[in-house]
């Protein structure tokens, strides 16, 4: 796996994705409507899979950002590891989708509502959970592949 350099962008996009993870499903939760998880779900996949395509990111980045004129707050960071984390939110959303249409919604609730926690972890406390997963995941790969 190459190692790809840090890379400039604006740290409030990725706060702005975290408010609407968390607002939107508790929105979801308060009014008992299982589409919004559905539809974060699939945002948050595709723009793990194709960056350019996050929803959210470029709601920010083209409207919120400009109409409210507010400053970008300059980052550098590896991006890897931040959509692997939204991936992995993604993933957990599925899972819920997936036990919302088998009727088993308290399920589907808990995942999304374990999805929520951690976006405002991160939010509050800048601590990614899906971001360690994915160095850990890479600090033992390594490892293990010296080891054979």
């Amino acid at each position: 796996m190459t190692n790809q350099l840090p890379q400039k962008f604006d740290a409030n996009v990725l706060r702005f994705n975290q408010i609407v993870i968390v607002g939107g499903i508790v929105t979801a939760l308060l009014i008992h409507q299982p589409l919004i998880v559905i539809i974060i779900g699939v945002v948050l996949l595709i723009g793990s899979f194709y960056p350019r395509l996050a929803a959210f990111k470029r709601l920010y980045s083209s409207l919120i950002r400009p109409a409210l004129r507010l400053a970008v707050n300059p980052s550098e960071d590896d991006p890897r590891p931040h959509n692997f984390a939204q991936g992995l939110g993604g993933v957990f959303l599925l899972l819920a989708t997936l036990a919302f249409l088998g009727g088993w919604t308290l399920v589907g609730w808990s995942l999304a509502i374990v999805v929520a926690g951690l976006a405002l972890l991160n939010l509050t406390t800048d601590f990614c959970l899906g971001c360690f997963l994915y160095y850990q995941y890479r600090t033992h790969s390594r490892r293990f592949r010296r080891a054979a």
